[in-house]
């Protein structure tokens, strides 16, 4: 046996197989500590990864106990008054790490999809923006359950991981919404809920109303167009190139970087 402060050549957790077995003897029904294991898995895995098929199929399984730990120690920080104190601070951190790190995971792949042409992730592109997109916006609702404000670089990684998609014309490709789900999205959807998210004052609601918000925001994103141009001659937009939440703005003044959301439907 390596002594534990060698690195290893070989991954943690190599295929969906070895990853039920590490959830089987991992610790993970105390939020606090799941947090950490599911954390230092996924950090285990950018140092010395699987091949990058069975890499997605074993993010893929973790995503659900992903969502499960971070919704649980989420309630640590959750709509607390301000300032938090210092056990709160450390969960939010704990919670941000883990949304992080699988988003690096995601969007790592997501390059090796589009711009390196893997043939392991061939037609796995789509899947792989929009858990991209939704690890961001998750990062985002972390802020507003906490009260923080969001960085602008989650706004840049945001609109970035989208244009991606864009230009790869895969905005409107359906893919499951996750493990054991029968719900469907598209990037589209994960990026415009981001969107409405940002435009529904989410610094002001309770935590019930966020929840409520966002549920929302998930149900009827379908209904928001993104164009170029706005119909009204103005309206709600953002510019792909920036870093900066949505805000209103004229037509005329708009750049080719520029998306309007188009909420007629909506």
């Amino acid at each position: 046996t390596m002594p534990s402060f060698l690195p290893t050549q070989q991954p943690v957790v190599a295929d969906v197989k070895s990853c039920e077995a590490w959830l089987a003897r991992a610790t993970l029904a105390d939020p606090k500590q799941a947090c950490h294991e599911l954390t230092g898995l996924l950090e285990a895995l950018e140092d010395v990864s699987p091949p990058e098929g069975a890499y997605l199929e074993i993010l893929e399984r973790l995503r659900e106990p992903v969502i499960i730990a971070q919704a649980e120690h989420g309630k640590k920080f959750a709509a607390r008054p301000l300032p938090l104190k210092e056990y709160e601070v450390s969960a939010f951190e704990q919670v941000y790490d883990l949304w992080a790190t699988l988003g690096r995971a995601f969007r790592r792949l997501l390059r090796a999809a589009i711009e390196d042409g893997s043939p392991d992730l061939a037609g796995k592109e789509a899947l792989l923006a929009q858990r991209a997109l939704d690890c961001v916006g998750e990062l985002m609702l972390v802020h507003y359950r906490a009260r923080r404000e969001v960085d602008a670089e989650l706004w840049q990684d945001l609109h970035q991981v989208y244009q991606t998609a864009e230009q790869a014309g895969i905005v409107m490709t359906t893919v499951s919404a996750g493990h054991r789900s029968k719900s469907v999205s598209t990037c589209t959807e994960v990026y415009v809920r981001a969107l409405l998210l940002a435009l529904a004052n989410p610094y002001g609601l309770a935590a019930r109303e966020l929840a409520w918000t966002r549920r929302w925001a998930t149900m009827w994103a379908y209904k928001v167009d993104l164009v170029s141009a706005a119909a009204d001659a103005q309206g709600y937009a953002v510019d792909l190139a920036h870093n900066q939440p949505p805000i209103w703005i004229k037509a005329e003044t708009a750049k080719p970087t520029v998306r309007f959301l188009e909420t007629t439907n909506l």
